[in-house]
């Protein structure tokens, strides 16, 4: 059984998401959370991003902080994405 990259996301505040997009985007797995997980992936071999097991998580976690915070998801991702490029938020 392969362990999976995922965090947990545990902290179920508008800041526990801003640090779940953070941690997300230190262990190089940040995706857009408009984005279907299962239909990510990597350019350099064409291979799939995440494993099913993966995906089935993400979908989870993503949902849970939609159902949660609805929109407020895009504005906890923003500061993550800007440091991903290398703007500050």
């Amino acid at each position: 059984m392969n362990k999976s990259r995922i965090p947990e996301f545990n902290d179920k505040t508008f800041d526990g998401m801003v640090a779940w997009f953070a941690d997300m985007s230190h262990l190089r797995l940040l995706f857009h959370p408009d984005d279907s997980p299962d239909q990510i992936f990597l350019i350099a071999t064409g291979e799939r991003m995440f494993s099913t097991s993966e995906c089935q998580q993400l979908n989870e976690i993503v949902k849970d902080m939609f159902v949660r915070f609805e929109d407020k998801v895009y504005h906890a991702a923003y500061p993550a994405f800007m440091d991903c490029i290398g703007i500050a938020a």
